[in-house]
């Protein structure tokens, strides 16, 4: 049963996962969803009397974040951040809690407004800012020739060493035609090794209301269409889905209009829709049914967005323990990007780690095991052997040859290679490293054969 309800978990993950771009979000925590109006606002900072909430730009900053004191949101804005496990905008410190108050210039507080993102600098002279990148850049030279041009891009000024190993400036951008440093910004927000989804979603809705046209005008400017999307992206990245169905449904009639209702633009965001939308399993299965049918016909069947779709379907179906079903359509989806992608192509990858699961499901756990031992050969040799994504694979194997084969010794390898990676990767505090730590410590209680390591487990993760 831990097997299947766990796997079920990653399985769900693999979707959002999936419907954020492949980016990995670190949390599957669902926040409460907080209607927030227009981010076209022109309201500019120039007191307390005009300040805004920089994640919401709507409402006044009136949560002051403890315990580093700063007050830059709103209490629902607030809200969400700790529920999703994100740090303070301004410093990146962890949000312990909040008290209600009036914002004041006295607490030091000074957030990314509507009009401005020159506290950026500030910002990315912090500590915690530099703490992003230092593990990410430490001996990964791929990696840092590939954001160096990047950084180059933003005026940032980078070097390698002990210490804070990116010490950084970004231009203060006052120019309102400037758009490629921000959108240069947004691909920097939204990558594995630095994925801050909060200062993301700030960026986006900064380039929308750089480009300066109303809401109502949407299907005139391709350029705002595209802004549109990307802010439903950024709203779906932090579970803001009210606001995410907005943006979406601004951008598919925009593309519709603009472009053709089978433009893969249009699919593309439609199918996004269907994902952020609450509706009974059924109904959206029989929605992302359609849309593959749609897909298929406007863009062939080798096409990526129709095998991403194929893909979703795929874990709705077996989301709704329509296991036979499920396993054809990853079957159908493997052969197609093993084609189109390869197959060592991380969504490739993700697939063959899905149907996996959906083999252990049914109760197939030889033929799961199989895949699941496939999938971690290829995220080894495509992401590395310390990458989340490889990790969480590597969990996965372990709780099978607990669960399904009682083999212990096995189970406790991979668990102890999971668990170290995880706090490597993200510290003991992360939801990676407690679940695995969990699982961990029921494998050890269950076998018996490690009395010390489970006390210092139980020491470490205390329940």
């Amino acid at each position: 049963m831990k097997a299947q309800e766990t796997n079920r978990k990653r399985g769900r993950e693999d979707k959002e996962k999936e419907d954020e771009g492949g980016k990995n979000s670190g949390s599957a925590a669902e926040i409460s969803t907080t209607t927030t109006t227009s981010t076209t606002s022109k309201t500019s900072y120039k007191g307390e009397e005009e300040a805004t909430c920089c994640v919401c730009i709507v409402n006044e900053p009136s949560a002051k974040i403890r315990p580093c004191g700063h007050t830059v949101t709103c209490r629902g804005c607030t809200e969400k951040l700790m529920k999703q496990g994100d740090p303070c905008p301004f410093c990146r410190k962890p949000i312990e809690g909040f008290v209600l108050g009036k914002w004041s210039s006295s607490t030091g507080a000074a957030g990314l407004w509507p009009t401005s993102l020159k506290n950026l600098s500030e910002l990315a002279s912090g500590e915690g800012f530099n703490d992003y990148f230092r593990d990410s850049f430490k001996g990964n030279e791929a990696t840092w020739k590939k954001w160096k041009e990047v950084f180059d891009v933003l005026g940032i000024g980078a070097r390698k060493g002990e210490g804070s190993l990116i010490e950084t400036q970004i231009l203060r951008i006052t120019n309102s035609e400037d758009l490629v440093k921000l959108r240069a910004l947004a691909k920097l927000c939204s990558q594995d090794f630095f994925n801050d989804k909060t200062l993301l979603l700030v960026v986006w809705r900064r380039i929308l209301e750089v480009l300066n046209v109303k809401e109502k005008g949407v299907e005139k400017n391709l350029d705002v269409i595209d802004a549109c999307a990307e802010l439903g992206n950024a709203c779906n990245n932090v579970r803001d889905f009210e606001d995410a169905r907005r943006y979406f449904k601004l951008a598919q009639s925009g593309y519709e209009f603009h472009l053709s209702p089978n433009n893969s633009k249009a699919l593309d965001v439609t199918r996004r829709l269907i994902l952020c939308t609450e509706m009974h399993v059924s109904e959206r299965i029989e929605k992302l049914g359609e849309l593959v049918e749609r897909c298929e016909g406007a863009l062939g069947g080798e096409n990526e967005l129709m095998l991403m779709t194929l893909n979703n379907l795929g874990v709705e179906l077996q989301d709704n323990e329509d296991f036979e079903e499920a396993k054809e359509v990853y079957e159908r989806c493997l052969e197609g990007r093993t084609k189109v992608l390869g197959f060592y192509n991380k969504d490739t990858l993700q697939t063959l780690n899905s149907l996996g699961l959906n083999y252990i499901l049914i109760g197939n756990h030889e033929k799961g095991l199989q895949h699941y031992e496939r999938a971690l050969e290829g995220k080894e040799k495509t992401l590395g052997k310390t990458h989340p994504e490889t990790l969480v694979t590597v969990m996965n194997i372990a709780i099978c040859y607990e669960t399904n084969y009682k083999d212990y010794e096995k189970a406790q390898e991979r668990y102890e290679r999971a668990l170290k990676g995880f706090e490597a990767q993200f510290g003991s505090d992360h939801e990676y490293a407690k679940r695995c730590a969990e699982n961990f410590m029921t494998c050890l209680r269950d076998s018996g054969v490690d009395e010390k390591r489970l006390a210092e487990l139980k020491e470490d993760y205390p329940m």
